[in-house]
């Protein structure tokens, strides 16, 4: 799940209109759908995340991901 999620929030660079990206049409469209992903799953699992953990909690899984 966390391998689909990064591959989801990549998103593209915005560019000048002039640009000569064959994918701007896809990337515009991938870009949009991951702000609403974020808007809607992202924030609120993250925000719900910080309300349910302490700090101390959230080192310690930190940790136990770095590791």
């Amino acid at each position: 799940m966390l391998g689909v999620m990064l591959m989801l929030v990549t998103g593209c660079a915005t560019s000048p209109p002039h640009s000569q990206d064959p994918y701007q049409k896809v990337n515009r469209k991938v870009f949009a759908f991951n702000q609403k992903m974020d808007k809607a799953v992202a924030r609120p699992i993250a925000r719900s995340y910080e309300k349910i953990t302490t700090p101390i909690a959230r080192k310690l899984i930190g940790n136990f991901y770095l590791n």
